[in-house]
C-alpha cells in the first residue's frame, strides 16, 4: 500500500475501516474474558482465534442449553446413579451408586432406558405397566430411586421374615400394612423402635469387660439361645456373689478378695472354731499341766515358751551343761523360794559391761563379739581371756580400722581380704597394696580421661595420620590463603583513582615518575596492592616517602645491620620483629670512620649509647621481649653442631641424632695438609689449597649427589684455592658439569666475611696459616685474631655444613698454645674437636649402658635384648633423644630403626605439630625408620603392640644398610644457625609428584556483585493482582479515580514495592496508573496513588525512605541497579541509598580516586552521559554526607573507604 496512490490507500482504508472496527471490538471482548479467566496467551490472540473461541462459546452454550432440558427427565431416571455433568451412560453397568458392588444388571437397564430417552420421546411405559408400578411410574416416566428404595425394602423384609411370607395369611396382612395407600402404623413403628432399643442395650450388655470371654459369642447366637445360657449361669453367680459379700463383710481389706480366696477364710474360719471346740473339751488337763500361766482361749503362747526355756536353763545349769531333770525336792524349793535380788542386779551390769565392750569395735566385729558373749559364763570368759592375751591387739585393731577407713574411701576396702584370700604374704602386701591401686587409678584414668583415647595403637596411629595430613593441608592451603586475601584487597577498578596512576607508569616507556615520588602520590593502592615489601635499610631511606608506614617491621640477619641505618625503618611501624643471632657476624667495620681503640671504652655520663647493631640495641633496651627458637635441624649429624652448641651457645639449642652414627659421608672429618704458609709474601698456603683442591676433585668423583663448598679463613687463601681447583679441574674435565655458579647448590669458594647466610651439604675448611718457612707457628691468624669477633666468625664457617664438614690444616690444634684469646682459642678448641670427636667437649658418644628415662623403655628394651638385637638407649647428645635404637646387624655404624615411647619426651613438646608431624619429619629427613609404641596399647594390649614390634623391628634389618637414601628438602624454619627455628615439614622424597608449579592467570574483571540490572515489576502479574484483589472485595472493573479502590491500589503499589523498593513515588505512580491504562497522572489519580502509600505505612507493609522512596520494612540495600532500556532513570528518580552505595563501592575498587573522577563514574553506572547540574549537585550531597559520616575519607591521594583510612 505504500506504493499505492493516496486516493486508492483512503478507499481502501474506507472500505475496511468498519470490519476492522468490528475485528477490534471482538479481541477486546476476548481478551477481556481471557483476562478474568486468567487464561494463559489471552493478550496475544489474533482474529481468527477470536473468531474460533466465539464459536466454541457458542457450541458450549448450545450444549449447556440441551443439557438443562433433558436434565429433569434423567434425574428422574437414573436416580442415585445420576452424577450432573459427569454422569457416564457407558460406566452404568459397571457399578452401583457410591461403589456398591451386585447392581451391575440394574444398571445396564438404566442405560439402555437413557438411550431410548434420546432416541425418541415419551411416553414409554403401556398402561400395565403404570398400574404396576403405580407411583413409581407416574405419566410413564419412572422414578428410578424411589423404586429402587422400595425394592430394597421388599428385600429386607424377605431377608428377615421369610417364615411371615410363606404363609399367606400372614403375608397378605404384611402387604396390606406395607401397601402405599394404607395409613401409617403408628403403633407398629413404636413397637419397632422400643425392640431397636432394647437390641443396642443388649448389644451393650454383650460387650462389657467381664464377658469379654463370651460376650462376641453370645451376640451372634439368636436370643433363646442366649437367654438359656443366662439363665443356666445367672443363679451360681448370685450364690457366689452372697458369698463374697459376707466374707468382705469380716475382713479389714476386702479390696482384692476373689471368689477362691473367700471359699479359703470361710474353711479357716470352720478349722479354727473346730480346734477351739477341741481346747475346750482339755481344759481341765490343760490348766493342771500349766498352772497360772493358763488361760484358756487366751493363754499366751510366748509365755508358756520362755517358762520352758527358763526350766532348761535351770535344768542345765545344776547339772553342768546337761538337762536333766531335778529331784523333787530341787523343783518344789525352786517353786516356793523368794527371789534372789542380787542376781538381776548382776545381770544387769553383766549386760551393761558387754555392751561397753562391745562398743569399742566396728559394727561388723561388735555383733561378732556380742554373739560371743551371749553365751555360757566360762565360754564368755574364754574370749575375755583371749582378748586379754593380746596386749597389742587395740593399737593393730585401731590401725587397722583407720587403714580399711582410708581405702574405704576411695572404694578399696575389699582389697585386703582378697589379697588374704590370695596367701599373699606381709612382706610382699605393701608392693601388692601399692600396685592394686595404680593399677585401680590407671583404670580410672582411661575410662575417664577422654584424651587417652583412642588406646588402640592403629586407631591412635590413625589418629595421628589424620592430624597429619590436616596440619600439611593447612600449610599448604595457606600460600592460597595468602593469595586470596591479597587479591581480596586489589583494587577492581582501575580506571579512576591511584591505580590508574600506576597502570599509566606501567604502560609508559620513558620518562617515568621517580619511584618515591609515585609511591608517595598511590601509597594507599600500593599497600593493598602489596602488602609486604622486602627492601635493605638503604633502599627503604631511597624510595619511601618519609611517612610512609608499615603494621609490621622485620629485620633478619639483624646482627649485620647498624643500629643508625635501621632507624629509618623502625620508626616506620606499629610493631617491630627483629631476628638476628649474636654469635654471628656483626656489621662490617671496613668503612668505619673511628677506631676500636680502649679510649672509646670509658663510660661518659653525657655520653650517647653504643650498640654494635640493631640486634644489641634491641636487647640493650629491655623493652622488646626475647623469644629463643631452639630447633637445630639442618646439621644430618649431631656432630656438625655440638661444637657451636657447647662453645657458643651453651648447649642450649635442641639438636637432633641421625641415623648414621658413623659413615664418610657425614660428620666431621680432620685432614692434615702438607703446607707452608707463606707469610710476608702472598699470605697463603699453596700446599693447603692444593690439597683443598684435591679434596673437591675427590668429592664429586665419589659423592656426586651431594653439594659443595669452601671457606677459607683469608681472602688470600679463597685466592690460592681458587687457582688449585682450576688447574685440578683441567685433569678431570668429566667433572666440568658440578661447578656451577647456583646460589642455592652450585660450587663455591668464600672467605670468612662472605659466607654467611650460605650452606652446603658438605663444606671443606681451609685454615691456611700455619707455620711458615722457618718453621715457626704464630698465633695469628687474620680476622680471626679479633677477640670479638674472630669467634663469631668461626661460629659462622664451622656451621655452613649439612651432612659433612671437612677441616683442612697444615698443622695440629694441639700445636697452638692455649691462648687468652678467645677467638685464637676457639680455633684450636675446634681443631682438636676435628681432630679427636666430642670428648674434648666432654661430650660423650652414644652410651651403650644409657639408663632408660622409664620402666616402659626398661621393658621393651629388655624384650629386644632378649630377641637378639643390639639396642642402644638414649640417642642423641643435645636437647632431644630417641628413646632407643636398634643397630643394624650388618652395620653396627648405622641405626635400623629408632622406637619412640610417649614417653616425657613426647610429652615435653607443647603443641601436637611439634610432637606429632614436625619432630617426626625432622627425624625422618636425616635418615630414621622410626617406630612408636603407645604406652597406652602396651598396658592393656601388649600382645599385639609385641606383634607389631617385632615386625617393624625385622623389616628395618631386613633393609640394606647401605642403600642411598635422597635426602629430602625442609619445607621451611631459619637456617639453623644459632638459636634455630623449629622445623617445618618434609617435602616429597624423589619419585613422588612434583611441587605445585604456580600459574598467573587473569583475575575475573565481569559484573560487581553489588550491581545488577534494574528490574522492573513484572506488567501482567500487577493486572492479576489488580483483578483478584477487587474480585475479593466485590469492587469488579472499579475505577483508578473511585474512592473506593483505595485498598485495590494498595496491594497493586504493595507489590510493585515489593519489586522494585527503593523506588521513588513518581515510578510508582507511573506502574499503578498503567494497571489501569491510564496515558497519565493526574492530580487525582496522585491522589488515590498517595492515600493507598499512606495507608500501607501504616499498616508497616512499607517504609518510607525520606519524602518520596518507599521500601520494604527491614529489607537492607545491598545493590545498585544499571539502567535498561524499559526503565533509565534520572537522578530525581534513584534514591539517595543507592547512588551512596554506588559511590562507597566505586571508592573501595578503585582507592584514592578523585572527587571529580568519582562524580563521572557513578554518573556512567546509572547511564547518564551527561554530568547535568542537578546531577552533580546531588552526587556532590551524597560525597559530603558519607564522608561526614565516615564512610569516606578524604585522604592526600584521594578519597578512601573507611576501612583503608
Amino acid at each position: 500500500m505504500a506504493k499505492q496512490p493516496l486516493g486508492d490507500v483512503a478507499r481502501w482504508l474506507r472500505a475496511h475501516l468498519a470490519p476492522l472496527r468490528q475485528g477490534l471490538a471482538l479481541l477486546d471482548t476476548v481478551i477481556s474474558v481471557g483476562r478474568r479467566e486468567e487464561s494463559p496467551g489471552a493478550e496475544h490472540s489474533t482474529l481468527a482465534s477470536a473468531r474460533a473461541a466465539v464459536a466454541v462459546a457458542r457450541a458450549a452454550q448450545r450444549g449447556t442449553a440441551a443439557f438443562a432440558t433433558c436434565a429433569v427427565t434423567d434425574r428422574r431416571l437414573l436416580g442415585p446413579w445420576y452424577r450432573g455433568l459427569d454422569t457416564n451412560a457407558g460406566g452404568l453397568r459397571e457399578a452401583g451408586p457410591n461403589g456398591m458392588t451386585g447392581y451391575e444388571p440394574m444398571g445396564e437397564l438404566l442405560r439402555r432406558a437413557l438411550g431410548m430417552t434420546r432416541q425418541q420421546p415419551g411416553p414409554y411405559a403401556t398402561a400395565d405397566h403404570r398400574d404396576l408400578l403405580g407411583r413409581y411410574g407416574a405419566h410413564g416416566h419412572p422414578d428410578t430411586e424411589a423404586l429402587s428404595a422400595a425394592l430394597h425394602a421388599a428385600q429386607l423384609v424377605a431377608r428377615l421374615a421369610p417364615d411371615n411370607l410363606a404363609d399367606n395369611a400372614r403375608r397378605a396382612r404384611l402387604a396390606d400394612t406395607l401397601a402405599d395407600d394404607r395409613p401409617e402404623p403408628r403403633e407398629l413403628l413404636a413397637q419397632t423402635e422400643q425392640i431397636r432399643g432394647e437390641l443396642d442395650h443388649w448389644h451393650q450388655y454383650a460387650h462389657q469387660p467381664h464377658l469379654a470371654g463370651v460376650g462376641p459369642v453370645l451376640a451372634d447366637r439368636p436370643l433363646d439361645q442366649a437367654a438359656a445360657w443366662l439363665r443356666a449361669h445367672v443363679e451360681p453367680f448370685e450364690d457366689a456373689i452372697d458369698l463374697i459379700h459376707s466374707v468382705a463383710r469380716a475382713m479389714d481389706d476386702p479390696t482384692c478378695l476373689t471368689l477362691a480366696r473367700a471359699r479359703e477364710a470361710v474353711a479357716a474360719v470352720v478349722s479354727a472354731r473346730a480346734a477351739e471346740s477341741r481346747f475346750a473339751e482339755n481344759d481341765a488337763a490343760y490348766r493342771g499341766l500349766l498352772g497360772s500361766l493358763h488361760r484358756g482361749i487366751d493363754t499366751d503362747r510366748d509365755g508358756v515358751l520362755d517358762a520352758l526355756d527358763w526350766a532348761q536353763k535351770v535344768r542345765r545349769t545344776a547339772h553342768g551343761g546337761h538337762a536333766a531333770p531335778l529331784p523333787e525336792a530341787a523343783a518344789r524349793m525352786m517353786l516356793t523360794a523368794s527371789p534372789d535380788s542380787s542376781v538381776t542386779v548382776r545381770e544387769a551390769d553383766w549386760r551393761r559391761q558387754r555392751e561397753s565392750l562391745a562398743g569399742y569395735f566396728e559394727p561388723k566385729r561388735a555383733e561378732e563379739l556380742r554373739r560371743e558373749l551371749s553365751g555360757t559364763l566360762p565360754a564368755a570368759g574364754a574370749v575375755l581371756s583371749r582378748l586379754d592375751r593380746d596386749s597389742f591387739g587395740p593399737e593393730a585393731w585401731t590401725a587397722c580400722a583407720e587403714a580399711l577407713t582410708v581405702l574405704g574411701r576411695y572404694h578399696l576396702d575389699g582389697l585386703p581380704g582378697q589379697m588374704a584370700r590370695r596367701d599373699v604374704s606381709a612382706e610382699d602386701f605393701p608392693a601388692a597394696m601399692e600396685r592394686a591401686v595404680l593399677a585401680a587409678w590407671l583404670e580410672h584414668q582411661l575410662a575417664t580421661d577422654a584424651r587417652l583415647k583412642p588406646m588402640r595403637a592403629v586407631e591412635r596411629d590413625q589418629l595421628v595420620e589424620r592430624f597429619e595430613a590436616a596440619d600439611r593441608a593447612l600449610v599448604e592451603a595457606a600460600h592460597a590463603g595468602v593469595i586470596a586475601a591479597c587479591n581480596a584487597r586489589r583494587p577492581r577498578r582501575t580506571s579512576v583513582g591511584q591505580a590508574a596512576v600506576i597502570r599509566r607508569q606501567a604502560e609508559m616507556q620513558r620518562r617515568h615518575m621517580p619511584v618515591r615520588h609515585l609511591l608517595k602520590q598511590t601509597r594507599e593502592v600500593v599497600r593493598l596492592i602489596k602488602p609486604c615489601f622486602m627492601m635493605s635499610p638503604l633502599t627503604v631511606s631511597q624510595f619511601l616517602p618519609p611517612d610512609f608506614e608499615f603494621d609490621v617491621v622485620i629485620f633478619d640477619e639483624a646482627s649485620q645491620v647498624l643500629p643508625q641505618d635501621a632507624v629509618n625503618s623502625v620508626y616506620r611501624g606499629k610493631a617491630l620483629i627483629v631476628a638476628g643471632d649474636q654469635k654471628q657476624l656483626p656489621p662490617t667495620s671496613f668503612f668505619s670512620a673511628g677506631g676500636d681503640g680502649d679510649d672509646d671504652d670509658e663510660w661518659d655520663e653525657e655520653g650517647v649509647d653504643s650498640y654494635e647493631s640493631v640486634l644489641d640495641m634491641c636487647r640493650g633496651s629491655g623493652v622488646l621481649r626475647g623469644m629463643p627458637l631452639r630447633w637445630h635441624y639442618r646439621s644430618r649429624h649431631e656432630n656438625l653442631i655440638a661444637f657451636s652448641n657447647h662453645e657458643f651457645y651453651d648447649d642450649s639449642m635442641t639438636t637432633f641424632p641421625g641415623a648414621l652414627e658413623q659413615s664418610p659421608d657425614i660428620g666431621v672429618e680432620f685432614i692434615k695438609a702438607d703446607g707452608i704458609y707463606d707469610r710476608g709474601g702472598r699470605s697463603n698456603n699453596p700446599g693447603e689449597a692444593a690439597k683443598v683442591a684435591q679434596r673437591v676433585i675427590h668429592h664429586f668423583d665419589t659423592r656426586p649427589g651431594l653439594t659443595l663448598g669452601v671457606v677459607a679463613l683469608s681472602k688470600a687463601q679463597a685466592e690460592a684455592i681458587e687457582e688449585a681447583v682450576q688447574k685440578a679441574r683441567e685433569a678431570r674435565p668429566d667433572l666440568d658439569r658440578f661447578f656451577t655458579e647456583d646460589r642455592l647448590d652450585g660450587f663455591f669458594v668464600k672467605n670468612l666475611e662472605t659466607v654467611q647466610g650460605d650452606e652446603r651439604d658438605v663444606i671443606i675448611l681451609s685454615i691456611g696459616y700455619g707455620r711458615d718457612q722457618q718453621g715457626k707457628l704464630h698465633s695469628s691468624f687474620g680476622p680471626m685474631n679479633n677477640k670479638d669477633v674472630g669467634w663469631r666468625r668461626l661460629n659462622v664457617a664451622v656451621t655452613r655444613a649439612r651432612r659433612r664438614m671437612e677441616v683442612v690444616a697444615s698443622f695440629y690444634g694441639g700445636e697452638l698454645r692455649d691462648s687468652g684469646n678467645k677467638s685464637v682459642q676457639a680455633l684450636k678448641r675446634y681443631l682438636e674437636y676435628a681432630q679427636h670427636g666430642p670428648r674434648i667437649l666432654e661430650t660423650d658418644a652414644a652410651d651403650p649402658d644409657a639408663a632408660p628415662e622409664s620402666p616402659f623403655e626398661e621393658e621393651v628394651i629388655d624384650l629386644l635384648r632378649g630377641w637378639g638385637y643390639s639396642m642402644q638407649p638414649q640417642v642423641g647428645v643435645a636437647g632431644f633423644r630417641i628413646d632407643m635404637a636398634v643397630r643394624h646387624p650388618a652395620a653396627p655404624g648405622r641405626y635400623a630403626l629408632g622406637i619412640e615411647c610417649d614417653g616425657a619426651m613426647y610429652h615435653s613438646s607443647r603443641a601436637a605439630r611439634d610432637r606429632d608431624r614436625l619432630r617426626e619429619a625432622v627425624l625422618r629427613d636425616l635418615g630414621w625408620k622410626l617406630h612408636r609404641i603407645w604406652g597406652t596399647d602396651w598396658y592393656r594390649n601388649r600382645r599385639d603392640a609385641m606383634a607389631r614390634l617385632r615386625a617393624a623391628v625385622e623389616a628395618a634389618c631386613e633393609a640394606d644398610p647401605h642403600a642411598v637414601r635422597v635426602p629430602r628438602v625442609a619445607e621451611g624454619g631459619t637456617d639453623g644457625e644459632g638459636g634455630t627455628a623449629a622445623a617445618a615439614d618434609v617435602a616429597a622424597t624423589a619419585g613422588d609428584d612434583p611441587a605445585p608449579r604456580v600459574e598467573f592467570v587473569t583475575v575475573d574483571t565481569g559484573p560487581s556483585s553489588w550491581s545488577r540490572p534494574y528490574q522492573v515489576a513484572d506488567h501482567r502479574e500487577l493486572v492479576s493482582v489488580r483483578f483478584d484483589s477487587a474480585r475479593r472485595r466485590g469492587l469488579d472493573d472499579i475505577a483508578l479515580q473511585d474512592p473506593d479502590a483505595v485498598d485495590v491500589v494498595a496491594d497493586v503499589a504493595l507489590r510493585v514495592v515489593d519489586a522494585e523498593g527503593p523506588i521513588a513515588e513518581e515510578l510508582i505512580f507511573t506502574r499503578v496508573r498503567s494497571v489501569w491504562n491510564k496515558a497519565s497522572s493526574g492530580p487525582v489519580i496522585k491522589d488515590r496513588i498517595r492515600r493507598a502509600l499512606r495507608k500501607l505505612v501504616r499498616q508497616g507493609e512499607i517504609v518510607r525512605i525520606g519524602a518520596t522512596v518507599y521500601d520494604r520494612p527491614d529489607r537492607e540495600v545491598t545493590v545498585a541497579r544499571t539502567p535498561i532500556p524499559r526503565c533509565d532513570r534520572k537522578v530525581a528518580l534513584v534514591p539517595a541509598v543507592e547512588r551512596q552505595l554506588v559511590l562507597r563501592n566505586v571508592v573501595a575498587e578503585g582507592p584514592g580516586v578523585h572527587p571529580e573522577d568519582l562524580l563521572r563514574e557513578a554518573a556512567r553506572f546509572f547511564g547518564w552521559a551527561r554530568l547535568g547540574s542537578d546531577i552533580r549537585d546531588a552526587l556532590t550531597a551524597d560525597i559530603d554526607k558519607l564522608t561526614a559520616g565516615g564512610h569516606l575519607v578524604e585522604a592526600e591521594g584521594g578519597l578512601m573507604p573507611e576501612e583503608s583510612a
